[in-house]
């Protein structure tokens, strides 16, 4: 097996909490979009979190990236993690990335929740 790590900040958006900044796991259920580059803009991906309200979340993401031969390629990635939240809305969520070959990698994401207002 090997393992590779890589840092990444992300913003994620969140209806739960409440205006005291009162969060926790609970605050992240359900399905969110995700976009991000790695690489110096080497890479670009999209793809769906889906967290479960108990501190589990799975990925399912796309990535465009370069080929190594003037090229792309289109990657399918599905990661497997933990994720916690402090009251105050940061999250850290660690994946590890799930390739063939019994090949992994390790990722660990920084966000913030926040509080959307409905007018």
């Amino acid at each position: 097996m090997r393992f590779c790590y890589l840092q990444v900040r992300s913003v994620l958006r969140a209806v739960e909490g409440n205006s005291k900044g009162d969060f926790d796991k609970s605050s992240l259920s359900g399905s969110y979009a995700s976009a991000g580059r790695a690489d110096g803009f080497q890479s670009r991906s999209i793809g769906v979190k889906k967290f479960d309200g108990s501190g589990n979340v799975i990925r399912f993401v796309r990535i465009n990236t370069n080929d190594g031969e003037c090229g792309r390629r289109l990657l399918a990635l599905t990661s497997e993690g933990t994720y916690g939240v402090d009251q105050d809305g940061v999250c850290v969520i660690y994946y590890v990335n799930l390739f063939a070959h019994d090949l992994q990698s390790k990722m660990t994401y920084d966000s913030v929740i926040r509080k959307i207002y409905r007018c």
